[in-house]
């Protein structure tokens, strides 16, 4: 009977039905009783009373039947909207332990470890951001030791955010404090 509300009244209906049915064939003698108890020899009005009883268990059984489906498919739903809920927070718990574990792996092999980049071959990741990694490198020419921020890839495509930090690059680059680093050049390698 699933889902449909018809067909579960339909189904109610024609058990009532029958059952009335077989208690007027019964009660009239057309029929024997077939009940394991029969109500022969009973007062008309206790076989109509007991015909009601019968009547209203069916009823009964069809409200609760349908209050428990409905409870069913309340608590599954609640359980499937659950399953989306673990399952996004172990994507979330996943993605933090990788970024634990490449936090971890300051001086060790990065993605880009012996690449070259412009004029610094990068050597190993020193560092991690919200925007990137930071790798030591070496200048090709002079093998003079740098530090070479690589921004990621996501945020390439982010011109407002890739302005930004070119310009706060040009503005550190015209600092001079023992403070803040010195940048060289800014670009895409």
């Amino acid at each position: 009977m699933g889902c449909s509300r018809t067909l579960a009244i339909v189904f109610c209906s024609l058990a009532c039905i029958t059952q009335a049915g077989i208690e007027v064939l019964s009660s009239t003698g057309i029929m024997a009783d077939p009940g394991i108890m029969t109500a022969e020899g009973l007062p008309t009005i206790e076989r109509y009373t007991g015909q009601i009883l019968v009547q209203s268990f069916i009823v009964a059984a069809y409200i609760v039947g349908r209050l428990a489906r409905r409870a069913t498919v309340d608590a599954v739903d609640k359980m499937q909207e659950a399953l989306r809920e673990v399952a996004r927070r172990e994507v979330l718990a996943r993605e933090a332990r990788d970024k634990i574990r490449r936090a971890l792996n300051i001086g060790g092999a990065g993605r880009y470890s012996s690449a070259t980049f412009g004029k610094y071959k990068l050597v190993e990741v020193i560092g991690h951001g919200g925007m990137g990694e930071v790798y030591r490198a070496t200048h090709d020419e002079t093998s003079a030791p740098v530090a070479v921020k690589v921004i990621h890839n996501h945020l390439l495509q982010d011109g407002e955010l890739l302005g930004r930090f070119l310009r706060e690059a040009k503005l550190s680059s015209t600092a001079n404090s023992p403070h803040i680093v010195n940048v060289l050049e800014t670009g895409q390698g």
